[in-house]
């Protein structure tokens, strides 16, 4: 990987917001330089959705550089969520992180969205609103694994992360 593509932005300075816009849809939007001060915020913040939405955006368009340590913690990203048996989509419009991130393979097991809402329109729609059918008694951990079966497939993983 190599050298660092600096994209005119301040050191050590990472904003990370989140957005639910479906039940079980959410964006991660990061603003600022993802670096070894940072990741751990981004890593904290992605870790939490994983055990609350099926699918979870990162919207990394306002990511202002891209280094072998920001490449490391996307990838990290990835096999926490392909773990938890969520799908993690990457999103961004500008063509310098777009290209780093490709050429590190971040692409493989999902094509890199234009836009955060690019990639939600594109989601199958039992995705978006996956629903418990009517008279089941079941608990609040018992829907989520439902769900997950629902999208997934039962006993099913999705397919590994590279």
């Amino acid at each position: 990987m190599g050298k660092v593509k600096a994209i005119g932005a301040l050191p050590h300075v990472l904003d990370v917001r989140l957005n639910a816009p479906l039940c079980h849809v959410v964006v991660v939007w990061v603003d600022g330089c993802l670096s070894t001060d940072t990741s751990s915020a981004l890593v904290e913040r992605v870790g939490q959705q994983l055990t609350r939405a099926l699918v979870v955006v990162l919207d990394l368009g306002h990511l202002r550089s891209v280094d072998e340590h920001a490449i490391a913690t996307v990838r990290r990203l990835q096999v926490q969520a392909h773990a938890a048996g969520v799908e993690l989509h990457l999103a961004t419009e500008r063509a310098e992180v777009r290209g780093a991130l490709e050429a590190a393979g971040l692409h493989r097991s999902r094509p890199i969205g234009a836009t955060a809402a690019s990639v939600i329109a594109l989601l199958p729609r039992e995705q978006l609103e996956p629903t418990v059918p009517a008279g089941l008694p079941l608990d609040a951990v018992e829907v989520a694994r439902w769900r997950r079966d629902v999208l997934v497939g039962p006993g099913r993983r999705p397919s590994p992360v590279s």
